[in-house]
């Protein structure tokens, strides 16, 4: 099934680098980043801490992504977990790590893109 929600898109200059279904989610998810903060030798692939349109920033975006049902495996307090979803595009399935904040519905992306469709996926679970 497909839906049309509005999601955040976060940017450093014209490449994407993380997703989220709020803004907030979104700063927090670019603020965790090890691409965030300024370039050291030991971490010289950082790309600074700077805001903007040359820098980072986040766009809102209203698009149709495809709907699964997911499952979560595993307990993130003692091992590493994840959420299992199946692409309704490609029809693989996929787990994603995940940790004490996740909420449902969860988004996440598959690589497929087929039929032209959005490649995000709104996954639910309980």
């Amino acid at each position: 099934m497909t839906k049309t929600i509005t999601i955040y898109e976060g940017f450093f200059g014209d490449e994407t680098y993380t997703f989220a279904l709020t803004e907030e989610k979104c700063h927090q998810l670019i603020q965790e980043s090890f691409l965030y903060g300024e370039p050291n030798e030991a971490d010289p692939g950082s790309r600074g801490t700077d805001w903007g349109e040359n820098a980072w920033h986040i766009h809102k975006r209203v698009c149709k992504v495809q709907e699964t049902t997911g499952e979560l495996k595993g307990d993130y307090r003692g091992e590493t977990a994840h959420v299992c979803w199946c692409c309704p595009l490609c029809d693989r399935w996929y787990s994603d790590d995940y940790y004490g904040d996740l909420e449902s519905p969860y988004l996440a992306s598959c690589s497929c893109g087929v039929r032209d469709q959005s490649n995000y996926i709104l996954i639910s679970f309980s």
